[in-house]
């Protein structure tokens, strides 16, 4: 991996940077738009619930989440079996989600969040959470540099990967590197479908 492609772990003085790359990588996510309830949004628009997101697993002894060296793309991983937040840490986010998301939609970002746990597999394995690229850096392999690095970690430890695809046009970019379709995760009334993935180790 060259200097350019290059990533580190996300600290307290990066948070705000890497929610900026996730927010402005997700602001035309199909998913993220019918949870906000809107057709458009800013690329600043969910930047809040990311920093949420990412200042949560920060309280971790020990956290998943990578920022490239120059900011292009940010990755975050739920370690084994860490993949669901505890009641106090979902309390912790959700002022941030409300600010990104809007109150009246939380009803429905609550109801997909359940759906999409009632199918996360039980099986030992690392949580793709969140992979982003700033629109500035896409098309430059940010995102396969950063993603290769963890999956070949799985292979060593010889665990399996799994994610959800918000977005179809990414399905592709995910089966390239060895993750294959398992089931369509069903969401609550005219949600957007989302793809459940899984990949075995290499190892």
């Amino acid at each position: 991996m060259d200097d350019e492609s290059a990533i580190t772990k996300i600290h307290a003085s990066t948070v705000d940077e890497a929610a900026r790359v996730l927010a402005a990588a997700f602001a035309t996510d199909p998913i993220f738009l019918w949870m906000a309830g809107k057709e458009s949004v800013s690329s600043t628009q969910f930047a809040a619930g990311f920093a949420a997101t990412i200042t949560a697993e920060l309280r971790r002894d020990e956290h998943e989440c990578y920022i490239a060296t120059d900011g292009g793309c940010v990755t975050l991983w739920h370690g084994v079996n860490q993949w669901k937040p505890s009641p106090i840490e979902g309390l912790r986010m959700m002022p941030g989600y409300l600010r990104s998301f809007g109150l009246r939609r939380a009803p429905a970002l609550l109801k997909v969040q359940a759906a999409m746990e009632k199918a996360h597999p039980t099986d030992p394995h690392y949580h793709l959470a969140f992979i982003g690229t700033d629109p500035a850096f896409q098309g430059t392999g940010r995102g396969s540099a950063t993603l290769t690095a963890m999956l070949e970690r799985c292979d060593t430890e010889g665990l399996p990967a799994y994610l959800e695809s918000s977005n179809p046009a990414n399905e592709a970019f995910y089966m390239r590197h060895g993750f294959v379709v398992t089931e369509q995760i069903a969401l609550p009334g005219d949600a957007p479908p989302v793809s459940a993935m899984w990949r075995d180790s290499r190892g």
